[in-house]
């Protein structure tokens, strides 16, 4: 016969090939194995760590629409300061955070056109919802016991004092706000 017009292996060259495939199958198949396990565990690592949801509160009553992870307040006012915490909830339960509390300062208090009107002291003063406002005086800054003339309940508004001027020869005025 004629090697040179036959196509294919000797059984040799069969029997070699063979050999070198199940040395190559018996390193990668191990090998191979390990990669699906960890494939598969980080899979389910990210399943149960992910589906994290989130309810802010405000007092302890849920903030409709607040259920992402960070609360951001814009604009906010006198009336957003107090104490909100986050239900955090996910397949194994919930856990609630800490107490966070929002304050919030306010720029000083102005007294706006004091005068007299007669025999009187005006002045005026706006104030913020929820705060309260004392106006106190003493008759010497020597004194630091000031006595309070009158404590007014912040509603928003521009607020008006009147004092009578006939009650001491001079009288010193301060506005305190809590």
């Amino acid at each position: 016969m004629n090697r040179r017009n036959q196509k294919g292996f000797t059984l040799i060259e069969l029997i070699v090939g063979i050999a070198i495939m199940a040395i190559l199958l018996t390193l990668a198949v191990p090998s191979f194995k390990d990669t699906i396990n960890n494939n598969r565990t980080i899979t389910a690592t990210n399943e149960c760590g992910g589906g994290l949801a989130y309810q802010w509160q405000f007092f302890g009553t849920k903030i409709l629409g607040s259920t992402a992870a960070s609360l951001s307040i814009p604009n906010a006012q006198l009336a957003n300061a107090g104490p909100y915490d986050v239900v955090v909830t996910n397949f194994a339960g919930s856990i609630t955070s800490a107490v966070a509390t929002l304050s919030l300062s306010t720029g000083p208090v102005v007294i706006l056109w004091p005068n007299l009107a007669g025999s009187n002291l005006v002045f005026y003063f706006a104030t913020d919802l929820g705060r309260t406002y004392s106006v106190q005086y003493e008759d010497s800054l020597d004194d630091t016991n000031w006595q309070t003339a009158q404590t007014i309940p912040g509603d928003g508004a521009t607020n008006t004092f009147v004092a009578p001027v006939s009650d001491a020869v001079q009288r010193f005025f301060r506005l305190s706000v809590q």
